[in-house]
């Protein structure tokens, strides 16, 4: 009887062990920051790992370019019904489980993840230059940007110009100006130059010349971001153009003015048709690319 005692004590003791161990190990919902996707190729194969799981054109009869399956462009007519309470209910018995395991993923990536200060990369450095551009027209209109026009907007060339490891040399003291457009092939197409503004900043110009001044910068700073572009020239008229050739526009917009909006897609008259026609009487215009829209009537 003592003998097994004794044994059943040792048992006892062995189990309760590794009820400890096991007790103590750190929980899976809770990792170390220090060990959670340590090294840019794990972040890469989590973050594309993500990316599979958005729904894919032909799943929902959708017409969109290659390019596009599984992006985060796509908005699917499925989803769509969910978030506007017409549809409640998922076709298949797993998805309820995809989708909240889907959104736990992208939870845990933002939660635990943690960027060193001293990892910045290209492209969110990249974004110096924009922001100096920005500080540059607030000052120029007066707010207050800690600096002034003319300096933050000497700086933001420099940053630009050594993002992309160009020798700056003496471009800020430059007076050259823009050149007449020659078209090699059709001289019926040449045009003369839309702009005169110089690199070198002019404090006693005029204020809409140092406009156009900073946003031409701007503009060569975000270079290929053509869509802040066109937001800063509908929100200002600069950088401005040369009016455009071949107009095929059926919807009224003109050469000079360009494409003011983009229409909503038909998508969205399929799924959100209410709220789509309430926007649409707000504008002060038909659902075209021809109309302004509040912030964007400057040029």
């Amino acid at each position: 009887m003592k003998k097994k005692i004794i044994i059943l004590t040792a048992f006892i003791g062995l189990v309760l062990s590794a009820c400890s161990d096991f007790l103590d190990r750190q929980p899976l919902t809770m990792p170390e920051n220090e060990g959670f996707l340590a090294g840019r190729e794990q972040v890469e194969n989590y973050i594309n790992a993500l990316y599979t799981s958005l729904p894919a054109p032909t799943q929902y009869g959708m017409s969109v370019r290659g390019e596009e399956v599984n992006s985060d462009n796509i908005l699917a007519e499925k989803y769509d019904r969910r978030l506007n309470g017409e549809n409640n209910q998922f076709s298949g018995s797993t998805d309820w489980e995809k989708g909240y395991q889907n959104l736990r993923n992208v939870n845990y990536f933002f939660h635990y993840y943690k960027v060193d200060a001293g990892l910045e990369t290209a492209e969110v450095l990249s974004l110096r230059g924009e922001a100096y551009f920005l500080r540059a027209e607030g000052a120029l209109k007066g707010w207050t940007m800690n600096g002034k026009a003319k300096d933050l907007y000497e700086q933001g060339v420099q940053v630009s110009m050594e993002e992309r490891k160009v020798t700056i040399g003496d471009y800020l003291a430059s007076t050259k100006k823009p050149k007449d457009y020659v078209d090699p092939t059709d001289s019926g197409k040449n045009k003369t130059a839309v702009s005169e503004v110089t690199p070198k900043y002019d404090e006693s110009a005029d204020p809409s010349v140092n406009l156009e001044r900073i946003l031409v910068q701007k503009w060569i700073a975000n270079f290929p971001n053509g869509w802040e572009t066109w937001a800063d020239i509908r929100r200002t008229g600069y950088p401005k153009h040369f009016p455009i050739v071949n107009n095929l526009n059926t919807d009224g917009v003109t050469v000079e003015r360009g494409m003011r909006r983009l229409p909503f897609p038909q998508s969205e008259y399929n799924t959100n048709n209410a709220n789509v026609r309430a926007a649409v009487s707000m504008l002060g215009g038909s659902d075209t690319s021809a109309t302004d829209i509040w912030w964007a009537k400057k040029n």
